[in-house]
């Protein structure tokens, strides 16, 4: 036999709200049984069928309604599910609930489905429920959750791609960091060097600074050796120009000594004496010749003329001295 998952019980007058609901079920995926499609024409044992088919649906839905209320197939149909320990749901398409839900039933959930607004709620709620019941999943339960599992996966996709695109930006964040790490381990190395060399440079600042220290003191000494021996040449230069004159000149100093002694011995260049033992002879003194020697400066004020002859004795001397007087 066919399993159905409903069985739906209504009486005539309620068939147009029996095929929508008919085809609600049925669009949600549930399989539905009912007399105008199930029972095949000429069925003599009409309700042997109608009791198989609950005996085979997981529950019965029931439209109740005031002419539903007072239907013996439907009341039948009711007792006989409640018998099997079948789940009913009823459905109340028209009038009040005390005049549409049969005796016995007044206490079970209802689902009102009198007007579009309460159909489309209750029907929904009708649904959501028997799926739940039946252990299936509805159309439109399967159509949210696909939709619900697309947008998840999207959202997926989307955080997937958000990762990758973090996992991108930290390896390169990672290979900036590496080259910066490369970089500042360079500039390090540069520093070392440059400490180094700074070192170095300083060392040689510091000894360049002793050798101008000593250049210093040996300019100095130089500078002072320079000043006296300028003292020295300048003496020097005194003393030669004190003492150093032209050969004329002091040949003119000679001449002029010359003639004050022949201003002082008037006729000394004709006086001559003779006795009896010694003859004494004066001439005149000869000028002097043009390449006289140059006479070296001496410890003098002025150059010494040559001494006089030695006379034989002082007896000899004295008529000169009195010729001269």
């Amino acid at each position: 036999m066919t399993r159905y998952h409903i069985f739906l019980s209504y009486i005539s007058k309620d068939a147009d709200v029996m095929w929508r609901v008919f085809n609600d079920l049925r669009t949600e995926g549930l399989t539905v049984w009912i007399d105008q499609t199930n029972l095949e024409p000429g069925t003599l044992a009409w309700d042997r069928a109608i009791e198989e088919a609950i005996v085979n649906s997981d529950c019965l839905v029931v439209i109740l309604s005031p002419g539903a209320r007072k239907s013996e197939w439907v009341r039948e149909e009711l007792h006989y599910a409640k018998q099997l320990g079948k789940r009913i749901f009823p459905l109340l398409a028209s009038g009040e609930a005390q005049d549409a839900i049969p005796f016995g039933f007044s206490t079970a959930q209802w689902t009102d489905i009198r007007d579009d607004k309460h159909y489309h709620d209750g029907i929904l709620k009708l649904i959501d429920t028997l799926c739940r019941q039946i252990g299936i999943e509805s159309r439109t339960s399967r159509l949210e959750r696909i939709e619900r599992e697309r947008q998840l996966n999207a959202e997926r996709e989307k955080k997937r791609r958000k990762l990758e695109e973090i996992r991108l930006q930290v390896q390169a964040l990672a290979h900036q960091r590496q080259l910066l790490q490369d970089k500042l381990e360079h500039a390090a190395q540069e520093e070392h060097d440059l400490r180094l060399q700074l070192d170095f440079v300083a060392l040689r600042r510091q000894k360049l600074q002793d050798d101008y220290r000593v250049l210093s003191k040996k300019e100095q000494q130089v500078q002072e050796q320079l000043l006296n021996l300028n003292e020295q040449v300048r003496a020097l230069h005194n003393e030669q120009d004190e003492w150093t004159q032209p050969v004329e000149s002091r040949w003119n100093d000679i001449q002029d000594h010359l003639h004050d002694w022949e201003s002082e011995l008037p006729g000394f260049a004709d006086l001559s004496y003779t006795d009896d033992e010694t003859e004494a002879t004066w001439h005149s003194i000869p000028d002097m010749p043009d390449d006289l020697p140059e006479i070296r400066p001496s410890s003098h004020s002025y150059p010494q003329l040559p001494a006089p002859r030695p006379q034989a004795n002082v007896e000899q001397e004295k008529p000169l001295r009195k010729r001269r007087q």
